[in-house]
């Protein structure tokens, strides 16, 4: 079998690094910590890498030890561990298309396509998030690399060679999927394209060569058969998988022997989902979801970076060898069905672990890493339904599309992400300037403008911030807002949570209600025993806000908390800078200070951009004497009906009845008049 040139292989990777480093390091700088990276980093940071090894016992014991050594190579930032991830998916890519070079040698463009698209697959939007997928980055550049060393062992004629090329590549699929157990359906990857190249060397005239083909084909295989079947044997009937999701007997096996109708009736359905998400959904819904409200400016600019990324690697792609012809000059479709059925059959067989374990391919925010296992079949499905059409104009043009759609999603994903990470910033600045201490024990409850699934992206860096040095426990707890929050709160429950060997205690009769309704909004603590809400609030803070326990704020703390590295240098002070700091000045009943504060942000030119925030330099105001100062903002917090409603409440009980009709009654009246005027109505 031929085997590509070199001025292929160079331009083939300088396209996919040309693209993968245009794409993704720009935003290296922006990003931080999401997720599952909060656990993890909790454990590394304030436990030791020690305890996230004991974490991940539990279901993946081989990615505690890569993320505690790549941790005490990297220490705590940020960046080294994006910049590996990066390198991981640029070289996984560039292997990928050296595997296609060698089975399919006269297409070498399609090859570097291929690698190009793989390294800005749209199925796998997780390269922003870079401790929580070390290990996903990790395994998938082992299998790539060991699917290139498995075809070279079977082209190359040196035997000492190709047993050595067998035995790294054996390694290397050991490590796969001790890293990734669901990444095992890719073996179907191997097993296929060591047929491809046999193949060649059958005639294929009867049945006899075909059944020979397929003998010879699974006797080559057979010594990757060892790393799989210990994988398999170690996982099934040794290892103790104590995480939901990861028992392959319990919640794989038993149900469907005890009810075997039902699950399989079930699996069939999520698994068509999941195959058609798979070679179709992948290159259209993650493109739909991050349109989604999207402003025009915004899309203008991410689609001009993306062009400009595309003709970067379009250019060098251009360089590389086109489609050849036949020896008799002849060109043909065969290639372009082998590529179409091999990614068909391949993909789909290749995402089966995946839903039967219950991860079917979803495009949601933390389940978007599902289609990745697939992407070789989506890949070259695509390349083959493209390179089927007979105009060499209309296939360039759809191949430009698709890399554009491609590398405008994730150039999007990550701005949104980066946004993300600027809105967590800003919330535990706020905090740290509201609360310079919590209480132990404490449950934070939050509506905010900061993505947050879990309890423990919440918990972790909150108990990082004021009880850095407090290993045994997070002393702050937090639980996520939800329907069963609230009735969970009401009942005053008392719950010991475990994740990733971190214990915490969420007591609901020491809440603290935190909302920050949008990124533009400043951080607001509720007082229970005085609730004031927004217009903007989440719907569900009214329905808990009275629980929220302000004396759950250490005021005076003999250890306040402070800036924590990861958070970087302290932000400006803007605004809610000086909210917060009046927010907790009337908490040490000092409206003087308050009052103080108040004037300095309004001599900065700083206002409020929600109504409510005006309340506390009202409040000061008024407690220092000053009640023509408080009418003129008044008059703007009290021109919304609801606004009107919830200062009236808040100031009847924070003011002596003389100051309250002083300064409400005419306001009282009008809304009494209001509400006459409905009732008569």
């Amino acid at each position: 079998m031929k085997v590509y040139k070199n001025k292929n292989v160079l331009l083939t990777i300088a396209a996919v690094a040309a693209v993968g480093i245009l794409l993704y390091l720009p935003g290296v700088k922006g990003l931080g910590y999401y997720r599952d990276a909060w656990n993890n980093f909790y454990n590394l940071t304030v436990r030791g890498p020690e305890m996230l090894i004991q974490a991940f016992e539990a279901d993946r014991p081989a990615d505690g030890h890569l993320v505690a050594a790549l941790y005490r190579l990297f220490g705590t930032n940020i960046r080294p561990y994006l910049i590996y991830d990066l390198c991981c998916r640029i070289l996984s890519s560039v292997f990928f298309s050296l595997t296609l070079m060698t089975i399919w040698p006269r297409f070498p463009r399609a090859a570097a396509l291929a690698g190009v698209l793989a390294v800005v697959f749209p199925g796998f939007l997780q390269q922003v998030d870079a401790i929580t997928y070390l290990a996903h980055q990790t395994a998938m550049l082992c299998f790539m690399c060991s699917l290139w060393l498995t075809v070279l062992s079977c082209v190359g004629t040196n035997r000492v060679r190709n047993y050595s090329l067998v035995f790294l590549s054996m390694v290397l699929s050991f490590v796969n999927v001790m890293l990734m157990e669901y990444y095992i359906g890719m073996e179907i990857y191997r097993f296929a394209l060591i047929y491809m190249v046999k193949r060649e060397k059958f005639s294929r005239k009867n049945i006899k060569d075909v059944l020979s083909l397929f003998w010879k084909t699974a006797l080559s295989y057979i010594p990757y058969l060892f790393p799989v079947a210990g994988f398999v044997i170690w996982r099934v009937f040794f290892f103790n998988a104590t995480r939901n999701g990861t028992n392959v007997m319990s919640e794989i096996v038993y149900p469907f022997i005890t009810h075997p109708l039902r699950e399989t009736s079930d699996f069939a359905v999520r698994f068509a989902k999941s195959v058609w998400k798979l070679f179709v959904g992948v290159w259209s819904v993650p493109v739909h979801n991050v349109i989604n409200n999207l402003s025009m400016e915004n899309f203008v600019k991410s689609l001009i970076s993306a062009f400009v990324i595309v003709l970067a690697g379009a250019i060098l792609m251009y360089f590389v060898d086109n489609e050849k012809s036949n020896s008799d000059g002849r060109k043909d479709g065969t290639e372009t069905v082998q590529w179409l059925f091999f990614g068909l059959i391949c993909g789909t067989i290749s995402i089966f672990p995946l839903v039967i374990s219950g991860r079917d391919i979803n495009f949601s925010s933390s389940l978007d890493r599902f289609a990745w296992p697939g992407m070789i079949g989506a890949i070259l499905t695509l390349i083959g339904l493209i390179g089927s059409l007979r105009n060499n104009l209309l296939r360039n043009v759809f191949f430009v599309a698709v890399l554009l759609v491609s590398v405008f999603v994730q150039w999007q994903n990550q701005a949104n992400y980066i946004e993300i990470w600027n809105n967590t910033r800003d919330y535990w600045q706020q905090l740290i300037w509201r609360a310079p201490s919590i209480k132990p024990e404490t449950t934070i409850v939050t509506g905010a403008a900061i993505l947050a699934e879990e309890d423990y992206e919440i918990f972790s860096p909150a108990s990082m911030i004021y009880y850095p040095y407090v290993d045994s426990w997070a002393p702050v707890s937090a639980e996520i807002l939800s329907e069963n929050t609230v009735r969970d709160i009401r009942m005053g429950k008392k719950i010991v949570r475990r994740v990733r060997q971190i214990y915490t205690e969420k007591d609901y009769k020491q809440l603290l209600a935190i909302s920050k309704p949008d990124k533009n909004a400043c951080l607001r603590v509720i007082d229970g025993n005085n609730p004031i809400y927004s217009v903007r609030d989440y719907t569900r803070i009214p329905e808990i806000g009275s629980y929220s326990r302000l004396e759950q704020i250490v005021t005076d703390p003999d250890e306040p908390g402070i800036i924590p590295f990861f958070l970087g240098t302290e932000q400006e002070h803007g605004w809610c800078y000086y909210y917060e700091k009046m927010e907790l000045a009337l908490q040490q009943n000092d409206p003087h200070t308050a009052a103080a504060l108040a004037d300095e942000a309004f001599e900065k030119k700083f206002a409020a951009l929600d109504s409510v925030e005006l309340v506390p330099v009202i409040e000061a105001y008024i407690k220092t004497g000053r009640p023509d100062d408080a009418r003129f903002l008044l008059d703007e917090l009290m021109s919304d009906d609801y606004m009107a409603l919830m200062a009236e409440n808040f100031f009847k009980t924070e003011l002596d009845p003389e100051q309250y009709y002083d300064l409400f009654g005419s306001y009282a009246s009008q809304t009494a008049e209001k509400g006459d005027l409905n009732k008569s109505e």
